[in-house]
């Protein structure tokens, strides 16, 4: 047996015997036009194409260069893994009860050592859910088992960009330092572009961003206990804050406080800021609401201006279009 092992992942008729294996024993139709190489050290795929009830798997390019008897030893080192449009349709999943109170741990039980990996084009389709879409994933990164190190990220999910560079410990501290620059593409000038720098654990995460469009805003907030799902425990200060209008109008904020708690369905808010701008009077801004994903409503806004102040409270709706009713 061990010798029939050695033989299938150290030569080129063993990964033809591999292959055949795989199309005897797996349920479904698998076919692979095009393989060449060896398991253990370097391997070529093009087009392979499996079917399976309402599993369906269509691979253009595989290929992959790695010392892969140094698992033997627990550890991965891959020199070079390219993939080039991978498509995967998967049946709708059946659905579990989880704790949504329950934090997430992580435990890599191998080393491992990304070189070079490059993805591009990859679709994934389950039941009847948004498809998952990753235009293009670069990364080189490196785990000793507890801590990863990631040297360079740089991933392209219409219409995300980000790239990002750092350490993240999976110990029980769960401690991260990343930093990075987050690009949403929009049109009409509705571009998103900040550098970032995140650092904290499991528990609290401290954010320091720089944004660029379509504004320009330094952010500072603390994010606490953002592996819990669902959870929204956010306190942010900005400064530097313009936002450009129409016709070369721009409203501008020397500071503000925006602080939020609760869950994503309901979440409570309050902000206190100073606006001004363009045909903006200068203006002291305070509100408190509450809202989910569809509203947010405003039970308390405050507004001095012009000497004086102006008091009241709003219903804004973002879907199924944006609209609002305010009482001042």
């Amino acid at each position: 047996l061990f010798a029939f092992i050695v033989f299938c992942i150290s030569s080129q008729a063993g990964l033809k015997t591999t292959i055949w294996l795989a199309k005897t024993c797996l349920p479904g139709k698998l076919t692979v036009f095009e393989a060449r190489g060896r398991l253990i050290s370097d391997v070529t795929i093009n087009r392979l194409v499996y079917r399976h009830n309402d599993t369906d798997v269509w691979l253009k390019h595989l290929r992959l260069r790695w010392q892969g008897y140094k698992l033997i030893t627990g550890h991965v080192n891959v020199d070079k893994l390219a993939i080039y449009k991978l498509y995967i349709t998967l049946p709708k999943a059946k659905a579990t009860k989880t704790d949504k109170k329950s934090p997430i741990h992580f435990h890599l039980p191998i080393q491992f050592n990304l070189k070079d990996v490059n993805v591009y084009h990859v679709k994934l389709i389950t039941g009847d859910s948004q498809p998952f879409e990753l235009q293009a994933l670069n990364l080189i990164a490196q785990s000793n088992g507890q801590v990863v190190t990631i040297k360079r990220l740089h991933a392209e999910l219409n219409p995300y960009r980000l790239e990002t560079e750092g350490h993240v410990d999976l110990s029980l501290t769960q401690m991260a330092d990343l930093s990075g620059r987050f690009v949403k593409l929009e049109p009409k000038n509705k571009t998103v572009a900040m550098d970032y720098q995140l650092t904290g654990n499991d528990k609290t995460l401290l954010l320091d961003a720089h944004v660029e469009k379509p504004l320009s805003a330094t952010i500072n907030a603390v994010l606490k206990n953002v592996l819990e799902s669902g959870e929204i425990n956010v306190k942010g200060n900005f400064n530097q804050f313009n936002w450009p209008l129409n016709d070369g109008e721009i409203i501008q904020v020397d500071h503000g406080q925006l602080t939020m708690t609760g869950t994503q369905k309901h979440y409570q808010a309050t902000l206190n800021t100073h606006i001004a701008g363009t045909n903006v009077p200068s203006t002291s801004l305070n509100l408190k609401g509450e809202g989910g994903w569809s509203a947010f409503n405003i039970t308390q806004l405050k507004a001095g201006l012009l000497g004086g102040t102006i008091e009241g409270q709003a219903n804004i709706q973002f879907a199924p279009a944006l609209s609002f009713d305010a009482s001042l």
